[in-house]
């Protein structure tokens, strides 16, 4: 599972613009799309995976009652010409029974997948609804925002377009639109395949930090007026991240960042800086 986060992380791609009008953002909403697209992704696995096994189940229900009307017929020895067609319906009924076990099992494969592709997809949702509702209002001593546009604003609705329809909000957040899990069923679902073309180098340094490497946004404050009010930041050190992206902070909530790669700068070890789990 741990391999599955880290590939997440590197959803937090290329595809962005670099000159926005404000580049200190430390997650713009180009990132949070991307991860919003992987539940939609996840999501129409599960979708897809339950509609085929509704088809499998449907013809395991049909060979069931097939089997018992073939038991009857043999219980009965209700055959329409002696020994022989009591033969052939006795090896018909092992047929049926045979194909049946088949489509037992192939019918647990299916499910396994479909529950894994569904608690991922809560997952990838749960950890962007983190991003926005803890992230895009923590700015640091300015008006930048963890999450935003590159402008003097927390990112909003219609910079999140292709995860939403309506106003983000808590009761959105939680479930992804089942109109885009539909789309998304439609396509090629081969995860493996886009896991796997994923590279941690694609992690884009535009997307991540600001121009000079430091970042102007407070992600896990941990000085008087952040998360932990008051009191030392060495007692009151902080990591944040549950396996997708952890952020430590030190004291005055900046983390720095270069060339798309987490460092582990001098200054910032001391305070618990940024790190991966």
């Amino acid at each position: 599972m741990m391999k599955f986060w880290f590939v997440l992380l590197a959803l937090l791609g290329k595809e962005t613009h670099a000159y926005y009008e404000n580049k200190r953002n430390a997650l713009n909403a180009t990132a949070a799309n991307k991860v919003c697209g992987l539940s939609n992704y996840l999501k129409g696995i599960a979708h897809r995976v339950n509609s085929e096994s509704a088809v499998v189940t449907k013809k395991l229900s049909d060979l069931k009652m097939r089997s018992i009307q073939l038991q009857l017929s043999v219980m009965r020895n209700r055959v329409p010409s002696g020994e022989q067609d009591c033969k052939d319906i006795r090896t018909l009924l092992k047929t049926v029974l045979r194909n049946e076990f088949t489509f037992q099992q192939e019918l647990e494969e299916m499910r396994k997948p479909s529950a894994l592709a569904a608690a991922a997809a809560g997952i990838a949702a749960g950890r962007l609804e983190e991003w926005i509702f803890v992230f895009a209002q923590a700015a640091g001593r300015s008006s930048q925002f963890c999450i935003s546009v590159g402008k003097h604003i927390p990112a909003e609705h219609g910079n999140l377009q292709e995860c939403f329809d309506g106003i983000i909000g808590p009761e959105t957040l939680y479930k992804i639109e089942d109109s885009r899990v539909k789309e998304s069923a439609q396509k090629s679902l081969q995860l493996h395949e886009v896991l796997s073309s994923i590279s941690f180098n694609s992690l884009g340094a535009e997307n991540i930090r600001g121009g000079n490497g430091r970042h102007g946004c407070n992600l896990v404050r941990t000085d008087t007026d952040g998360v932990l009010e008051g009191g030392s930041v060495r007692r009151h050190n902080l990591t944040w991240g549950g396996g997708v992206m952890n952020f430590g902070s030190y004291q005055n909530g900046s983390m720095y960042v270069e060339g798309g790669e987490y460092v582990m700068l001098q200054s910032t070890v001391q305070y618990g800086g940024p790190r991966i789990q």
